[in-house]
């Protein structure tokens, strides 16, 4: 087993948390930016609403001649003071709400616009001379609170008070309230955000928050450890079926197969490796028939030779013309299937020839046709070949000139006499298509898919007779193969065979 750190599960299991870390940070980081930003607007809103006081003095004191308050922002004191009188009365309407003592509602109204002065801290009108002498608060956030406050115009312009406006900037409306008509905005009171850290209760509030997060986070961040884990080893399972295959595989038993019971790629990736152990099996197969087959052929002549050449050895035979032409013909056959052999060996590699040039399928047809028709007639065959006038093809002329003349061959070999064979050549759209048809008698329909194979006979007695090595149709499906081509054996309408050669046509100039 591979040490976790270099293995695929290990990689995909860091992955899938690297992944999960940096969403959880991500997350974490945008919710508590909005949390924080959230919480601070929440609070200047609240600390607005604590201002209905003196958004109603502002209100009452308001003279539509003479807009923007310039009193106020003549005199900077008396809006402090207007400010932190207002402020320490709602502080005081608060604990008497609280304690029960007070109604909210009752807030004394302010007086006209000529007499704005400031409130004492029990909620008393004081005169302008009396403002000086106004005692400090007792309690510092009122101050804090107006250091931030300012009052704008109807246009939102600064009439009085704070000139700072931090990034959080919270207002509230100021409107003129006459009967009967609708309320006009006058103005806005503005409150920034305070500099630096808020108090111990907003910072406990906030802690907790954080706590909250963090934790929440933990149990996502071991939830997907779990998730993870579970998952990679999900998807590593028919992975390492796979790599436990291949090294059954390179063992040489090629007959093992893998279970599949996935629909996705990785069940893809198993019908795959089925495949190739299927395909490694067969041609395992193959080779060994082949080598059957091919020790198989070539121990007949060499079967006859041995027979001669001991019998004369022995004295048995003396040497005569008979048994010479015995020993030559099973040295031609020996040759011929050597030769066979050796060129389906080469064509059977798969690599285009280097011998590929511009070529006219029909005179090479022709050739051949004219090479083979004095033996067709000896035979009581009749051979004609038809075709159409340019028929280009990009080939290797020996080799395909070997095709034809197999392909004439073989029907030679097992047609009847008396019989005809007919060979023609036309196109089709980008196709060159070529056909060799002979009369009766035509293989067994279960035989024709297995013409091309090697050394495959439907008659094994009748071909040995022949003189076919049983090479002759591969050998013409590996050269039809290496020129792009196909090649496929059916009834003909003559009742004998019918084989048909499509190659790709030459558009080259």
């Amino acid at each position: 087993m591979l040490n976790m750190k270099h293995s695929l599960a290990g990689q995909i299991l860091v992955a899938i948390l690297f992944t999960v870390v940096i969403v959880i940070i991500t997350m974490a980081t945008l919710i508590s930016y909005a949390m924080q930003d959230g919480f601070s607007k929440y609070l200047l809103r609240g600390e607005l609403q604590r201002l209905d006081s003196l958004e109603l003095a502002l209100s009452n004191s308001y003279d539509p001649d003479q807009p923007g308050w310039p009193e106020l922002q003549a005199a900077e004191t008396e809006w402090q003071n207007l400010v932190l009188s207002h402020l320490e009365l709602t502080e005081d309407l608060d604990r008497e709400v609280k304690s029960g003592d007070a109604d909210r509602s009752e807030i004394p109204q302010s007086s006209p616009r000529s007499q704005i002065v400031p409130h004492s801290p029990q909620g008393e009108l004081v005169t302008a001379d009396q403002t000086l002498r106004l005692p400090p608060p007792p309690d510092p956030l009122p101050m804090i609170l107006f250091e931030r406050l300012v009052l704008l115009d109807a246009n939102g312009k600064r009439v009085v008070g704070s000139s700072r406006r931090s990034s959080l900037f919270e207002t509230r409306t100021i409107r003129k309230r006459v009967q009967n008509q609708n309320a006009e905005i006058i103005g806005y009171l503005g409150l920034s955000e305070p500099e630096g850290a808020r108090g111990p209760t907003d910072r406990f509030y906030l802690f907790g928050q954080y706590k909250s997060l963090a934790l929440s986070a933990l149990i996502a961040l071991l939830v997907s450890v779990f998730i993870a884990f579970v998952l990679a080893k999900r998807l590593l399972l028919p992975i390492r079926r796979v790599a436990d295959g291949a090294e059954i595989l390179s063992a040489g038993d090629y007959s093992h197969h893998i279970v599949n019971d996935r629909s996705d790629e990785l069940g893809e990736l198993v019908n795959h490796y089925n495949a190739l152990a299927e395909s490694l099996d067969a041609s395992r197969r193959t080779e060994r028939q082949w080598i059957s087959d091919t020790s198989h052929e070539l121990q007949t002549p060499i079967a006859i030779l041995r027979a001669e050449i001991e019998a004369f050895q022995d004295g048995i035979r003396s040497p005569d013309e008979k048994s010479y032409a015995e020993m030559h013909a099973a040295i031609l056959r020996l040759s011929r299937l050597v030769n066979d052999i050796k060129i389906l060996s080469i064509t059977q590699e798969g690599q285009r020839s280097e011998m590929m040039y511009p070529d006219d399928l029909g005179d090479i047809i022709e050739s051949v046709v004219d090479s083979q028709r004095l033996r067709a007639e000896s035979k009581g065959l009749s051979l004609s070949f038809t075709a159409v006038d340019c028929l280009p093809i990009l080939c290797d002329h020996q080799r395909l000139h070997q095709v034809v003349d197999n392909l004439i061959e073989n029907a030679l070999r097992y047609t009847n006499s008396p019989g005809e064979i007919k060979v023609s050549a036309y196109r089709e759209e980008d196709r060159i298509i070529a056909t060799v048809e002979d009369s009766a008698p035509c293989p067994e329909p279960n035989d024709l898919p297995h013409l091309f194979d090697r050394f495959y006979r439907t008659d094994r007695s009748r071909a040995r007779q022949s003189g076919g090595s049983g090479l002759g149709l591969s050998i013409c499906r590996a050269i039809i193969k290496v020129h792009g081509g196909t090649i496929e054996a059916s009834p003909s309408p003559l009742g004998g065979l019918r084989i048909t050669l499509t190659l790709p046509r030459n558009t080259t100039k």
